[in-house]
């Protein structure tokens, strides 16, 4: 594939993923809206702690959904149709048995779910909640092997599109039974049955697309071999990544209290949101760069790579100035002034969200290139020092300790880790260049977040002035940040990009 066929195919996937994505929030925001007014702080701390505990059966996975993912660039590449056909059989019955593990590891979990509350009142119809939100989780796994080499074949846009319209379905009659039945039972069974009416649409769409995927075809021992010991390596990252991103919530619940999880859940869903939507451009160009890094080109591998770099400061600092500037007046406004949390929480969420932003290259290029069995044990130290910091924190500050623990576990490992590998494996070049220019753009971070600390301490409960802050926070940084760059070369690259894209729109 040529350079200006990855480029179309990624801007395409960009295009319609964020038009989707904005739909998404929209519903999704609305939903969220009524949720905490109808059903109340208690049932939202319920919901975001049995959500999080179930992130932890995704270890059931194994890592098949990333070497998965890993294993269909090649056969795509060469339009190997008999290796394609062979490699989805074999996912097929892995994701079979993965589905059966689910269910039954997370029924083995009911009886002590009481472990993990701490709340004054009991809540009713506990284990009908979870059970309702382990189906959901089950039925994620139904046909994801046939998502994956439409994202590995960059038609990322097609899943987009689907899951946008049966997510506005399904918000739709979420809605409705919130204002006429503020039942939660009903609100999960809605969702349960629109994750599956969503994965048999895409299943569909993959046959359309791929025919030759109905043949009986089955991988050797050595290929399946292969595939393993892929497997064997992303487990432990997977492990890692679980215990690093899927245990706040539970210490929350555990050491402060369920109820907090629900505060902390409102940050988190804007968090989570915004997240989304840069994902959306990273993942977009997953099957650009596996295509590119099977070129072998180390040069241009990374001049792409210090593109993604710069990008990954620019919208980490452009984000992070809105959310200090605007974050407690967001809660304030469309929850209630119950849920608010602490400042010292709310810099601690958002160094955590700009942590994300800026290793987001980072994990980009590790993902697609394949290099899970040289980070396994980097993640999973920082697995387990982010563990005895959050508890350890978390009794001395609460909230703020969980979540401050994991930047600095993050910081202490993989956040330094992770380029010497990339730059020593796959760019073949000194990685000092990349320290040099991170600490550069940190500094340039710090000073065009001066407007929205600024901004932070005029709080009023009027959306108006909500809208007026996020724009001159927003506006402010992104200026300070790009004159502070004006001449990096990265910046040059992508204004390039940008200009002769609008060139190529008005021609």
């Amino acid at each position: 594939m040529n350079q200006k066929s990855r480029t179309q195919n990624t801007m395409r996937n960009i295009s319609f993923s964020l038009v989707c994505r904005l739909i998404d929030f929209i519903f999704n925001f609305v939903v969220r809206i009524i949720f905490v007014r109808l059903l109340g702080e208690e049932i939202l701390g319920i919901n975001g702690l049995f959500t999080n505990i179930l992130t932890w059966l995704s270890l059931a996975d194994l890592g098949f959904g990333t070497a998965m993912s890993f294993s269909f660039y090649k056969p795509l590449a060469e339009k190997d149709e008999k290796k394609l056909a062979a490699l989805t059989r074999f996912y097929r019955k892995v994701y079979t048995t993965i589905m059966i593990s689910v269910l039954i590891v997370g029924l083995s979990l009911v009886p002590f779910l009481n472990l993990f509350i701490k709340m004054d009142n009991p809540i009713p119809h506990l284990t009908a909640y979870y059970i309702i939100l382990l189906l959901n989780t089950t039925f994620s796994y139904l046909f994801v092997y046939k998502s994956s080499i439409l994202r590995a074949d960059q038609n990322e846009y097609m899943i987009s599109v689907c899951s946008t319209l049966f997510n506005i379905l399904k918000t739709i009659t979420q809605i409705i039974v919130l204002l006429f039945y503020r039942d939660y039972r009903l609100f999960l069974i809605i969702q349960v049955i629109f994750t599956i009416l969503n994965n048999l649409f895409v299943s569909h769409v993959a046959d359309k697309r791929y025919p030759f995927l109905s043949k009986h075809v089955d991988l050797n021992q050595k290929e399946k071999k292969s595939i393993y010991q892929n497997v064997s390596a992303v487990l432990l990252y997977k492990i890692s990544a679980t215990l690093l991103n899927g245990t706040d919530n539970v210490l929350i619940s555990m050491i402060v209290g369920t109820v907090y999880v629900g505060y902390y859940s409102n940050y988190l869903f804007a968090i989570h949101s915004v997240t989304g939507f840069i994902s959306i451009i990273f993942s977009s160009v997953y099957g650009s760069l596996g295509n590119l890094l099977h070129d072998k080109n180390a040069q241009k591998n990374e001049n792409v790579f210090n593109s993604l770099v710069y990008f990954g400061y620019f919208i980490g600092c452009v984000t992070s100035a809105c959310f200090i500037a605007v974050f407690n007046d967001y809660i304030r406004i469309f929850f209630g002034s119950q849920y608010l949390l602490s400042i010292a929480t709310v810099l601690a969420i958002v160094g955590n969200y700009y942590l994300s932003c800026i290793c987001q290259p980072i994990w980009t290029f590790r993902e697609t290139a394949g290099l899970f069995k040289k980070v396994k044990y980097v993640m999973l130290g920082t697995a387990f020092i982010n563990l005895i910091l959050s508890v350890v924190f978390g009794y001395m500050w609460g909230v703020f300790g969980i979540i401050f623990a994991s930047a600095i576990a993050r910081l202490v490992t993989y956040f330094w880790y992770e380029p010497v590998l990339l730059y020593r494996d796959i760019f073949k070049n000194n990685v000092h260049f990349y320290f040099r220019k991170i600490c550069k753009y940190f500094v340039i971070t710090l000073i065009s977040l001066i407007p929205a600390f600024l901004l932070m301490t005029m709080s009023r409960n009027n959306i108006l002035l909500l809208m007026i802050k996020l724009v001159i926070a927003g506006l402010g940084s992104m200026i300070l940040f790009i004159l502070l760059t004006r001449k990096d070369s990265s910046f040059k690259n992508i204004k390039q990009i940008i200009f002769s894209k609008m060139l190529h729109i008005k021609n």
